[in-house]
């Protein structure tokens, strides 16, 4: 699979979860095709327990691996997930979380937008 998909303006992975009785490890894998080859960084992370329903937040700035992976342009994903041999949990979500700078700027054009709009109604 070849995604293209372009990392850049997120800052992080959300991972939801309805339940969990025991921790869950887990670990994150991008890889971008450059030069021929794939060049990969990962990141592991833990899910505590929890009865209820949680997001979970995997920071892109804990990714480590190849100086020549491009956030740019990611070609695979791969999510790993692990629990001891009793444990059970129910995944929800997993979704890219926008750096704080482009929510920000998101939320200045959609502002921007509707007082254009309500001056244009005048």
């Amino acid at each position: 699979g070849d995604l293209n998909l372009n990392l850049s303006g997120q800052s992080a992975f959300m991972v939801g979860t309805r339940n969990s009785d025991l921790p869950v490890s887990g670990m994150v894998k991008l890889e971008s095709f450059v030069n021929g080859s794939y060049e990969a960084k990962e990141m592991a992370f833990i899910i505590p327990p929890t009865p209820t329903p949680t997001a979970y937040t995997v920071a892109f700035g804990g990714l480590v691996g190849s100086a020549n992976f491009d956030i740019s342009s990611v070609d695979k994903i791969t999510f790993t997930f692990n629990t001891a041999p009793s444990g059970d949990f129910s995944l929800t979500e997993l979704s890219a979380v926008p750096e704080p700078g482009t929510m920000a700027a998101l939320g200045l054009g959609a502002a921007a937008m509707l007082r254009r709009r309500r001056s244009n109604r005048k």
